[in-house]
């Protein structure tokens, strides 16, 4: 077994955010690209999470 420094040990949560959040700022590239113009990250955020969330979460067995 090994042990990782405290600190830099990852939890469930703390990936399953990080990895959110990188799927929201790709979001928010390719919705603004669409746009024309900045969509702006809680709008893409709050977008993200309503229309692909709990798909994205059910894929990855992530929950559920």
């Amino acid at each position: 077994m090994t042990m990782e420094p405290a600190g830099e040990r990852r939890g469930d949560a703390e990936v399953i955010i990080l990895r959110s959040l990188e799927e929201i700022r790709v979001h928010k590239w390719i919705e603004s690209e669409k746009r024309g113009r900045d969509m702006g990250g809680n709008a893409a955020a709050l977008d993200w999470l309503e229309k692909y969330y709990d798909r994205w979460l059910r894929e990855r067995a992530l929950c559920c």
